[in-house]
């Protein structure tokens, strides 16, 4: 995967390119939209379907709870299912250190039948929540998607050039919350890794600020480097015995 899978800038919303136009989404919507951008861009590079009936599941930090018109980005999609909610129910930061604790809590199941998602992803969740955690979430998160299917985890970078690009409106907690430390992408995949996912790619975006334009071509060449302010981990869940 490169950074040309995870092109932060390929698809401009009516948001970013005429906030005050009639019809403009809000920063919430461009969000989720990004998010299904990338998904849509690294997916029809590697052939996989992108027009077909596709069911999506997003899991957002909290407060995120609209989305843009899903046909508009994957024109035969089925269903978008955002929950706002369930990064909150056992997990959250509480100001414990990070550390691998043992016994992993159990958490709350999402309401959707087995095998049942195409394609799931999650949006600066698992800087929110505990460390011990981490393994039951995406244990869940695997049980609900078919086999074959995939996710995305879109994360803040600990080691952004400009880290201030991703600010706590936009990851969709209060100023004032008690944010976790950003988790490295390569310590994510291996947690993905570890819970039965095949781990496709790790890429950063978002490089440089928009006072810093002229550089956006050198993103793509940088995509290997974890100096972007956003990282995706993309997994795949195959069939036992396949990988």
């Amino acid at each position: 995967m490169t950074i040309a899978d995870f092109d932060q800038f390929a698809v401009e919303t009516p948001a970013e390119s005429a906030p005050d136009a009639p019809g403009a989404i809000d920063r919430e919507e461009t969000l989720v939209g990004r998010c299904l951008a990338d998904i849509r861009s690294a997916r029809a590079r590697e052939g996989l379907d992108v027009e077909g009936p596709l069911s999506f599941l997003g899991l957002v930090a909290g407060g995120v709870a609209s989305a843009p018109r899903l046909t508009d980005i994957f024109p035969g999609a089925q269903r978008l299912q955002i929950d706002a909610d369930w990064g909150r129910n056992e997990g959250s930061n509480n100001g414990e250190a990070r550390s691998p604790a043992s016994g992993a809590p159990d958490v709350a199941p999402l309401s959707l039948d087995e095998g049942s998602v195409d394609v799931a992803f999650a949006a600066f969740l698992f800087d929110m929540l505990v460390d011990r955690e981490h393994g039951s979430r995406l244990r869940e998160i695997r049980r609900v998607i078919r086999p074959g299917g995939e996710l995305y985890l879109f994360e803040r970078n600990p080691a952004a050039l400009f880290p201030g690009l991703v600010d706590d409106s936009e990851a969709g907690v209060a100023p004032d919350s008690a944010r976790r430390s950003p988790i490295a992408g390569k310590e994510l995949s291996r947690r993905l890794a570890m819970t039965g996912f095949t781990v496709k790619g790790l890429a950063y975006g978002r490089l440089f600020p928009s006072s810093l334009t002229f550089l956006r071509p050198l993103e793509r060449a940088l995509g290997g480097a974890p100096l972007g302010a956003v990282y995706c981990v993309r997994g795949a869940k195959f069939a036992v015995g396949r990988r």
